[in-house]
């Protein structure tokens, strides 16, 4: 809900991963695509600040905490909270 707030997105779900990447700079979009890697790969959450830009042109700084969420042995999904820093 929070995520939807911040991106100023009136979906549910907020829409697709590469729109969501969309809305940050190619460097912070980098920076989540590599940690959303990690983490689906080995399990490993994240704590990023990140510069993003809503939908509706709201420049705001933005941090993203994210944990697997895993069954026996194997990463199925991924959450955690989203704040406006």
């Amino acid at each position: 809900e929070e995520l939807r707030r911040l991106t100023d997105s009136v979906e549910d779900p907020i829409g697709t991963w590469d729109g969501v990447l969309a809305l940050f700079p190619a460097s912070d979009a980098e920076r989540l695509m590599q940690a959303t890697h990690l983490l689906r790969q080995h399990g490993h959450g994240f704590d990023l600040e990140l510069r993003m830009t809503s939908r509706q042109g709201t420049r705001r700084w933005v941090r993203l905490i994210g944990q697997a969420q895993v069954r026996p042995n194997q990463v199925v999904g991924m959450h955690g909270p989203a704040q406006d820093i």
